[in-house]
């Protein structure tokens, strides 16, 4: 009797498993893309994990093997948007500090942080899936998760106020803010930057100035609140 023996590469397994992982990622990806186009044409309510399967095209099983709740996939867009502004911060902070480089001290410290909440504030047109998500998620003052999994993303929200709290301290080393806790000074920022950035509802009933106005005006409020000059302030906003 005759045996064959097949010898299979080692290779083959792994990448297999790497073909595997892929389609998987792409299926996850989707899914999110999906996700995020319901909640951004009709709102969070409508959103369950019915009409994502179906818009998906699986049956609900399929779906569950992927995430196991909606909570999960709110999670899920929720890390991506952070993500997605961090890395875009990442870039635009080079951006200023390349802008600021020739300056003195004080001015770099301020600048960076004027050009900090103008990077934020424009989110909402440079990136307006990543700035509904964060309005969702971290804006809206209802509870849309529960506890641990409002959690699960808590290190990389607090980094990115880490960063921000960082430019605060800055302007503090340089003279250009007046001592404080940088950490409770970068949620009042944000707090600030994100309210602004919702005020599309007034603005269909009522009349109001422009955002470009509104915003150097919110950003100006919040850094000489913090102790800043206005003539260095003035300073810095024209190095940018």
């Amino acid at each position: 009797m005759a045996f064959t023996i097949v010898i299979m590469h080692h290779d083959v397994i792994p990448d297999r498993r790497a073909r595997t992982d892929k389609r998987r990622a792409d299926r996850v990806e989707g899914i999110l893309d999906t996700a995020m186009n319901i909640l951004a044409t009709e709102g969070e309510g409508a959103l369950t994990m019915g009409r994502l399967a179906k818009d998906e095209g699986l049956v609900a099983a399929a779906l569950y093997r992927y995430f196991p709740s909606k909570d999960a996939i709110l999670v899920a867009l929720q890390k991506r948007a952070l993500l997605d502004l961090s890395s875009r911060l990442k870039l635009e902070r080079a951006r200023w500090e390349e802008r600021l480089a020739r300056h003195e001290k004080p001015v770099r410290a301020l600048g960076a942080l004027i050009a900090a909440g103008r990077f934020y504030l424009g989110l909402r047109d440079a990136a307006p899936e990543t700035w509904s998500l964060i309005a969702l998620l971290l804006g809206d003052p209802r509870p849309l998760l529960s506890a641990p999994d409002a959690a699960a993303n808590a290190p990389l929200a607090t980094a990115l106020l880490g960063e921000l709290s960082s430019l605060l301290n800055d302007g503090v080393r340089a003279d250009a803010l007046s001592p404080g806790d940088s950490f409770n000074r970068a949620i009042v920022m944000w707090a600030s930057l994100q309210g602004l950035g919702q005020l599309e509802k007034l603005r269909r009933v009522a009349p109001l100035p422009e955002n470009a106005l509104l915003s150097e005006l919110t950003i100006k409020t919040i850094l000489l609140g913090f102790g800043a000059e206005s003539s260095l302030y003035s300073k810095s906003r024209s190095a940018l």
